[in-house]
């Protein structure tokens, strides 16, 4: 029987996680009577190694919407954030450079609260963020030995009438 096992190397997922990360970002405005909205858009990340251990870089923008005295602005900045996830292990192994690093951003980020102060404004942005590390491994298969009947396949007829 252990003749019959064979090891065949293929590209798996070595390891994935996901974090839900709730984060403030303070903005300064030098004079603002209200904030009237608040939206987060061009949304760009990608996954990398860093200190041998992967990480999400991201960016987005945000536009904040406030008045003041009757007139409304638009202050646009934008974030940079960079998440670490921790990540479950299908294998005890470090990653290295030819593990490829796939990131998934399950939950855009959104503005879920505003605080105003006195010349800042904070708000609150959530996101979900999921990797995956897709690296080379190593699987077993039992093979068997009985032989295969190909005469079969030598006796069959075709009608070539059947579609006409």
């Amino acid at each position: 029987m252990a003749n019959n096992i064979r090891e065949i190397i293929t590209q798996a997922v070595i390891a994935k996680g996901k974090k839900r990360t709730i984060n403030k970002y303070p903005f300064e405005i030098s004079n603002f009577d209200k904030v009237l909205g608040c939206w987060i858009t061009n949304h760009r990340y990608n996954a990398t190694f860093r200190d041998d251990k992967p990480v999400v870089l991201g960016t987005f923008d945000v536009h904040l919407w406030y008045n003041y005295r009757d007139d409304s602005n638009i202050l646009k900045q934008t974030v940079s954030y960079l998440n670490e996830l921790d990540l479950v292990k299908k294998e005890q192994r470090s990653f290295n450079d030819q593990d490829e690093l796939i990131a998934t951003c399950n939950q855009e980020p959104k503005c879920i609260g505003v605080n105003c102060l006195e010349d800042k404004v904070v708000i609150e942005v959530e996101k979900e963020i999921s990797l995956s590390v897709v690296g080379k491994t190593t699987i077993r298969v039992e093979t068997k030995n009985e032989m295969e009947s190909w005469d079969e396949f030598d006796n069959i007829t075709i009608d070539e009438n059947f579609i006409k």
